[in-house]
């Protein structure tokens, strides 16, 4: 992608699913070498959302292997066995299934003891939840990841009340989010789009086509996967929850019990996790180190790809490698 080669991999989940992993690999790799990144994507998402970006070069240009993870359903990993095929799981797959065998598959490939966990937006989540099982992660940072989905912002609770039951009434065993996001996909990219599309973009929340290049935003959007039914619901669920329970976890609480360095990137503009929606890691009580990163007039795609990022990483990596630590490879 861009000039970095591709190793492709795949992976078996404990019950079967077969999960696809690529690391992006720089040919002419600079950098002292640190622990590797392992960065996976969000609702509806796959590699792309990392991939298109700056984010996978700026972490190689530090030294680090970078590996794109995809969760079941999503990209590379789209079930090819009929009886894993019919979307038919929820969060908990992804927490207690796929993020072991993906970080497994990243320590085993490296040697390393530890690796960074990045998440955009679901996947930040699932790994603030899986923080309550002590994984070997040396830091964590979500990308348009909300502990309090949608805090702040009254929309988002009335479409998570309204929409699902109209899902529910269908019973599908997946939400066609490739065909919606892919329609919308080259309203949302358009910079040039007249007063009321300027309008539906910030209401909507999802990109800004003036922080990001637009044909990349159209190419993430426009292959969008479909999404399990019963993650629909269960993510729905959590808008506007002050205490947010994802697979049994609470993830706040998982928060500021783990010891390690954790960050938060945030767009301004993002409906779904601004600023408001990482408050609680400005709350006391945690035992690691936090930081929360603010993109000003940013959306929740153009987080994890937009011109901001070189920026940011580089603010990112000071906090994430503070007084040596765990950014550098031990010894």
């Amino acid at each position: 992608m861009r000039g970095l080669a591709e190793r492709v991999r795949y992976v078996h989940a404990e019950d079967g699913h077969r999960l696809g992993i690529t690391e992006l690999v720089d040919p002419h790799p600079t950098g002292p070498g640190h622990l590797p990144v392992l960065l996976v994507h969000g609702f509806a998402q796959n590699r792309l959302a990392f991939a298109l970006g700056p984010l996978p070069r700026a972490l190689l240009a530090r030294g680090c292997r970078v590996f794109l993870g995809e969760l079941r359903g999503h990209g590379l990993s789209r079930a090819t066995d009929p009886r894993l095929r019919r979307h038919e799981w929820g969060l908990e797959a992804h927490l207690q299934l796929d993020l072991p065998a993906l970080i497994k598959h990243v320590l085993d490939e490296t040697g390393a003891p530890r690796l960074h966990y990045m998440g955009h937006s679901m996947g930040g989540m699932l790994g603030y939840a899986a923080l309550a099982f002590d994984p070997p992660l040396a830091s964590l940072t979500g990308w348009a990841a909300p502990l309090l989905l949608g805090a702040g912002r009254p929309v988002v609770r009335v479409a998570a009340a309204l929409i699902p039951p109209l899902v529910r009434a269908g019973r599908p065993p997946r939400v066609p989010m490739d065909l919606f996001l892919g329609g919308l996909a080259p309203l949302l990219s358009d910079p040039d789009a007249g007063r009321l599309a300027r309008a539906f973009q910030r209401y909507v929340g999802l990109s800004n086509p003036h922080r990001a290049a637009p044909a990349d935003l159209e190419a993430i959007l426009g292959a969008a996967d479909p999404e399990s039914s019963l993650v629909f619901h269960q993510l729905a669920r959590l808008a506007g929850d002050p205490r947010p329970v994802l697979a049994g976890v609470d993830m706040i609480q998982a928060v500021r019990a783990w010891p390690g360095r954790l960050a938060a990137v945030v767009g301004a503009a993002d409906i779904f996790a601004g600023p408001k929606s990482v408050a609680p890691l400005a709350e006391p009580g945690h035992i690691g180190l936090r930081q929360v990163f603010v993109v000003e007039e940013g959306a929740h795609v153009d987080v994890t790809m937009g011109h901001h990022v070189e920026d940011t990483t580089a603010a990112l990596w000071s906090f994430l490698s503070v007084d040596g630590g765990p950014a550098a490879e031990p010894g």
